[in-house]
This record gives structure tokens, sequence and C-alpha cells, in this order.
């Protein structure tokens, strides 16, 4: 299984910063600061493999929470739109995105194609990168400056790559894949027993989920104006 093994390796590769500083990776990045258990904690909400179906759901539930994300695009959809800017599907797929940027969220880049690039060549990943940068910007007018590599996987291909278009690659430290809210409120619950100032969470398409740990984190949390740098 070493796709699962990577990604539990990627979900804890967070946690060797510092417990009292924030991740240099997520700098500029969008947060939202709660107060649990009397400490103040600053959650990064990261969305992965959008645009889909999914999307709208996701944006209402982040706009009625005030929550600024980051969306880390797989940005095949966009590539397909472009070839075919009149079907309507890719059109409300593309509407979706202009959305993000308009109500004050981040984009990342999360490749084209969501392969294992890995397995691949240099070249081919530094098209994979370069290819979602290009139309990335091209739609929304942004170019990205945060990278999260598909399923977590990094290796030397995917370092290089990052380097060479100056992104900053940013992991997780709990993530919703096979993983209920419980379980994932309870690891944000232990990072902060733990002195962990902050927690980057991952969420993908399940909207239900999300607002499941939503509501836990309100039941317990006290919001705070953030303060963006």
């Amino acid at each position: 299984m070493p796709i699962l093994a990577a990604v539990l390796l990627a979900s804890t590769v967070v946690s060797v910063h510092n417990k009292a500083t924030y991740p240099s990776s997520c700098t500029g990045l969008p947060y939202k600061e709660v107060v649990i258990h009397g400490k103040m904690h600053r959650l990064y909400w990261t969305i992965d493999d959008h645009p889909n179906h999914h999307t709208e759901a996701i944006l209402k539930i982040l706009n009625r929470e005030k929550i600024k994300a980051t969306f880390f695009l797989v940005t095949f959809p966009i590539k397909a739109y472009y070839r075919n800017t009149k079907w309507l599907p890719l059109v409300r797929l593309m509407s979706s995105v202009k959305k993000m940027v308009s109500q004050g969220h981040s984009i990342g880049n999360h490749s084209v194609t969501h392969r294992l690039l890995c397995k691949l060549t240099d070249k081919e990943v530094r098209w994979e990168v370069s290819k979602s940068q290009y139309l990335i910007k091209r739609l929304t007018g942004v170019t990205p400056k945060h990278w999260r590599p598909p399923h977590g996987l990094r290796c030397r291909q995917t370092y290089r790559a990052a380097r060479r278009y100056k992104l900053r690659t940013v992991m997780w430290d709990v993530s919703d894949y096979r993983r209920s809210s419980k379980y994932m409120w309870n690891k944000i619950l232990r990072r902060i027993r733990r002195g962990f100032l902050y927690t980057i969470v991952l969420v993908h398409r399940d909207e239900q989920k999300l607002e499941r740990l939503l509501k836990r984190i309100n039941s317990s949390a006290l919001p705070v104006a953030p303060r963006q740098k």
C-alpha cells in the first residue's frame, strides 16, 4: 500500500515544525483563529481536488462560516474548458473557480492530472506544474505561490519542480481522507494540548463531513478576528 503509506506519512510531516511557531510553508495563506479550551489556535483550511460538482456547496459553507481557505486546484477541467468553452458543465466549473477568487480564497497548484508524479520524469513533472500555473493564471489572473503534490507524494522530481517555479510546498496535519469528523476534531484537540499553535486541515469533496467538523469546532471554540499578514 505505497500510496496510503505516503499519505499517512505526509499527514505528519508538518509536525516537525517548532510547536511555538507557524509553518513557513503557509506564509501568505489565509487562516481563521479560534480560542479552544482557552488557547488561541490557528486553522489553515485547505481544499483539494477542485473544481468539481461539490465546489459550489463547499464555497457556500465557507462563506457562511466566514472562512477563507486555500483551494489546491487540479487543472485538467480548466484545460478541457479551453478546448470547448461552450460546454455548460465546464462553464459552471470555471465560474466556481472564479468565485473562489472573488470571495477571497487563495488558489494553489495541485497539478494538471493528479498523477503519481514520483513515477514520472523531471520533464513530465515540470509540465504538470508549469501547465497548471499557466492555466490558473489564464482563467483567474492569479499566479499560485503554493503547491501540494498529488497524494502527498514528495520526491526529487517534485522538489525540483517546486523550486524551479518558486512554490511553497504545503502539506497537512489532519485530513478527511477515510477519516470521520470526530477523528479530525480529536486530532486538532491533541495538537492543541501538545502546544501546537496551528493545524493545517485538509478536506476534499465531502461537504457533509465538513459541516459536521465545523459543528464540533463551533460548539467548543470562540472565534477571533483574524490578523492577516
